[in-house]
Formats: structure tokens, sequence, C-alpha cells
């Protein structure tokens, strides 16, 4: 079956007349295990001399049951509901009724099935729909007041009940779990201490409900073969009913379940009572594990020791699994006395609220109120000090920048030619990229860079000095005189941007930003030139500063070339 319930344990209750029944049930993944079972003897009524004696009795066992199971364990309790006054029918609304309008419809339905004494008092049905179209409901009213001296009798006890249910909702349950198909008719008799619940399927479908109130409680000990006739009689009378209204011919399958499917008298006396149909018990190992507390074993057909401990707690399962079934909350007669227990409680607390109460609440509201208010004069007086404050640093500033204006050097017109000497101080200066880019373009052949600096006019003037008193025409390898080691040639003239610069252009050498110091080899004098002067029409220099080439006897020498950067 689909569920809708949590992993965890469950406990589902069975308060019948003979014995008070619990079955403790842990659900993993979806699937059950049927962890305890546990059974208290009930004392007959007739032994009292009240009902409120036999109820404080019942009471009593119930806790008794309770304290053996896991209470502080347990997500929720269900129980299965037997009285006298819970009337069972299935109904089949009209076929044009809309599936929002059907619960209306059965309200109505259920409220015609009530015994004349409960007729106008307030009531509470369920109903599990068996078929959508053409539409069929079971449904199951109980008077208000019989189900809640129900709940109270658990509740004394310390068990708070989520769920009580019908037997009719339990037993297709059951049917649902069971292991026989029983097609195409099926009957699953629940045989009790004092009454006696009666399903019919036919191809999978509830099709007929009776609840007969006799049990094996008329028997004598052994049952008399009489007595075993006339009760057997009533069953058969509702197998006849049945057949009459719906066409079936035979009944092909009876399954027992309860207290009373245990008596291997009437057992044997079933089975040749209602031949040739199929007799057995009902088997629902397959759709739980019974392991933990039944031994495996291979059992005969009828009430054998396997089915003689679990037949009692037959019912109690059915009523946790109709807990779990999707259509749960429809047909779970304790949830809808909780809800309208909760909503009368919501109508009375608003109803009966002392004046006082309000009175107090209104005055809490008018000094919430009050603190309100002198917390939003304290805000809006911190907001006015700040926009005063605001309008003096903006009139200050104002005056500022009214003296600037005022102090501002009048725009500048110089003459033609006083901008030519100024272009180059004033032009853009070139970005590293665009230098690293136009260096490689002008490289000429014969000649490779291997480092490339940066400096201030400064450190390269403090260079130059350092280097002057060993660059002399003495000799050596850092000589640039002719006749030095290599034979190479004189040096070269510096190239310029054109010529002799007059006294405006040495003033913007002056003013000049940062110096170039390319370092490499360079097969000769001659590549050596050409780079430099490259370089200059190139605008990667203004001027070249120092050229200087360290020969050898064979293969590229060393030079060092550096130039003001425009």
């Amino acid at each position: 079956m689909k569920t809708i319930l949590a992993d965890g344990l469950y406990a589902a209750f069975d308060l019948g007349a003979h014995s008070a029944k619990a079955a403790l049930i842990d659900r993993r993944g979806g699937k059950d295990r049927l962890a305890a079972v546990e059974q208290e003897p009930l004392k007959p009524v007739s032994e009292f001399p009240g009902e409120a004696e036999y109820r404080e009795h019942q009471v009593q066992q119930l806790k008794v049951l309770s304290e053996r199971l896991p209470m502080g364990e347990i997500r929720e309790c269900v129980a299965v509901l037997n009285s006298r006054e819970l009337q069972v029918k299935l109904v089949e609304p009209p076929a044009q009724v809309q599936p929002d309008k059907i619960e209306g419809v059965l309200q109505w339905e259920a409220k015609k099935l009530l015994s004349p004494t409960y007729r106008n008092e307030p009531f509470l049905h369920a109903w599990r729909m068996i078929r959508e179209s053409p539409p069929v409901a079971a449904l199951a009213v109980i008077p208000q007041s019989v189900l809640q001296r129900h709940s109270d009798l658990y509740e004394a006890a310390g068990i708070r009940l989520a769920g009580a249910y019908a037997e009719v909702f339990g037993a297709m349950g059951l049917k649902a779990g069971s292991v026989s198909l029983g097609l195409p008719s099926l009957s699953l008799i629940n045989l009790g201490h004092a009454g006696t619940h009666l399903q019919i399927f036919a191809a999978g479908e509830l099709k007929f409900y009776r609840f007969i109130p006799t049990g094996l409680s008329e028997f004598s000990t052994p049952p008399l073969p009489g007595e075993m006739d006339g009760f057997s009689q009533k069953i058969r009378f509702s197998f006849d009913y049945f057949r009459a209204v719906s066409k079936l011919g035979h009944i092909d399958e009876l399954l027992f379940l309860g207290g009373g499917a245990t008596s291997p008298e009437y057992f044997a006396f079933a089975r040749d009572y209602f031949a040739p149909g199929k007799i057995d018990t009902l088997d629902v190992s397959k759709s739980v594990d019974i392991s933990p507390i039944l031994p495996e074993m291979a059992a005969p057909s009828g009430p054998g020791p396997r089915h003689v401990k679990l037949l009692p707690f037959l019912p109690a399962l059915g009523a946790f699994w109709a807990h779990a079934d999707p259509q749960g909350p429809s047909t779970n007669l304790q949830g809808r006395l909780n809800e309208k227990a909760w909503q009368a409680r919501m109508s009375k607390l608003s109803v009966a609220m002392p004046l006082w109460i309000g009175l107090v609440g209104s005055v809490v509201l008018l000094v919430a109120l009050l603190f309100w208010r002198l917390s939003l004069a304290d805000q809006v007086e911190q907001v006015r000090q700040k926009a005063s404050i605001a309008a003096n640093t903006l009139t200050t500033l104002q005056v500022k920048v009214a003296r600037l204006n005022k102090a501002r050097v009048p725009e500048i017109r110089l003459a033609s030619r006083d901008q030519a000497a100024l272009q180059e101080f004033l032009r853009d200066h070139r970005t590293a990229d665009e230098i690293l880019f136009l260096i490689e373009r002008q490289r000429p052949e014969g000649v490779s860079v291997s480092r490339l600096q940066i400096q201030t006019k400064a450190q390269a003037e403090e260079e130059i000095q350092e280097e002057e008193p060993t660059s002399g025409p003495a000799g050596g390898q850092d000589a640039l005189a002719p006749g030095s080691e290599g034979g190479e040639p004189a040096p070269v003239p510096m190239p310029t941007l054109g010529g002799t610069p007059d006294q405006d252009a040495e003033m913007v050498e002056e003013l000049g930003g940062e110096v170039l110091v390319i370092h490499g080899r360079a097969s000769g004098y001659q590549a050596l030139s050409t780079f430099a002067e490259r370089l200059v029409q190139a605008r990667v220099m203004r001027r070249v500063r120092v050229v200087r080439l360290l020969p050898k006897a064979a293969g590229e020498s060393r030079f060092l070339l550096k130039g003001d950067l425009p």
C-alpha cells in the first residue's frame, strides 16, 4: 500500500468485550514489521454493579497494557472503533454529482443512518471512495457523544489517540495486505466475542457489509453443534441476501479472523457448513514482517500455531493500515473529533475572553504608541540637525568655490613659436607597451635587445659621471676611439631630432622626464647607429645621451644605449 506515514513505531489498540489487545508496528522505508503484540483480559460486564465501574476496569486494563509498550517512543496511537451505535452503509451517490459535492451528499446520507435516539444530536461521519465512476463510497457515522466517550476512555488510560477507524475501513486495509486475491468473490469474517463483522468483496471491490450482534460469547465450552449451526445460519442469511441483490452465484472463499477464529471446533464446523467454498484464516504475512513475534514454520491450513497467536490482533493491524492509507484523513473519525474540539476551543476562547484582558491589551498598545512617538520625535530632531550641518557645509563650499574662481589665472594665449617650443613637453608620453612595440619594430638586423630600463634623469646623470673616468681614449675594451682592439671604426655622430636646438629647446630638455636605457648586442657601429637613429625618428627617444659599444674580437659586441623619453 502507498504510505503517507513517517518511519517509526506505531501502536494499534482493539478494546473488545473479552480482552484489550495492542499491536506494535515498526515502519521503516514504507515496510512494516510487527514488533510486539500484547493482550490483557477483561471481566464480563455482568460482574460490575454499574457502567461506571466497568469503564474504570477498562481504563485500568488499558494502563496495564500500555505499560508493556514503549509509549515514549511511539509516534502515534490508533484504535479500532467498536460500538453498536456505529452505522455503516455502502452509498451510491448520483452519477451527475460533482466530486467536490460528494461530501455534502454523504453527510446528508449519514444523518439518515443515525438511530432515533441520536437523530437530533451532533454526529461525525467518515467515508472512503470505493469507485469513482459511477461513484460508490463506504460511509460510517457515529454520534459525537459516543465517540467522545470512547476517546475519553483512552485519555484516562494515558493514551492519546491520533486515529479511530470503523471495522469496515480496517477490513479494506487487511484485504489489500492479504495473500489471497479472492476472485471473483471473497468474504472476510471477523469473529468477535460479542459481535461479528462480515465483508464481501467481488472483483477486488467491497460489495457488502453487515454487523451481526452475536459472537462466541453465546457458545458453550465446548461449543454445541446446535449453537454453531444457529450462528452459521446468520452468516448464511447475509450471503443469501448478497447473492440475491448482486446476482453472484457463490462465495468462493471465506477468510476468518479475530478471537473467534482461534476456536478449532467452530473452524472445523464451518468447513463443512460452508462447503464447497474454501475456508481458511486470513494470512497477512506477505505484507508485514511477523518474524519478531512468530517463528517461521510451515503451518497447516486452519488455525495452526501461527494463526492462533496472530488472528486476534488482525483487526488492530487493519486499523493501522487504514491510518496509513492515502484516504486515511477521510476515514479517521478520531481525527474529525479532534479537529472539531479544537475549533470549539478557539470559538469559546474568542467569545469568552474577559474584558480586563482587552483593557490590558489596550493599555499595552497605548504605551507602545507613546514610546513609538518619542522615538519618532528623536529621529526627526536628529535628521533636522544633520540637515543643518549639511546646509552649513554647502555654504562653506560655495564660498570656497567663489574665492577659487576669483583667484583663477586667466587663460594664457601663446604665440606660434612658443607653442612649437612647448609642443614636445606638452604631448602625451608613450606607454610602456608602445615603447616595447616601437623598439622591436625599429630594431635592424644585427641588433638584439637583452634588457630595458627606465631611469630618472638624475640616476642617468650619476651613471654617466661614474663611467667617464673609465671611458677615456687610453684604450681598453670600453674605449670608443679609433685604433681599439677589434679594429672597429670611430663612433658615429649622435642622432638628433633635426638642427641645432636653440635656447627654448634646451629649456624643454631640462624639463624632460625619464631616461630609457637599452642593453643588448650589435654586430657593429653601423647597426647600432642605425638603431639609435630609428628610435629618435620614431620618437621613442627625444635624443640619445649615451651610445657605447663594447667590441669583441669576433661576433657581436655588447652595447649600451641611453636616451631621453619624449
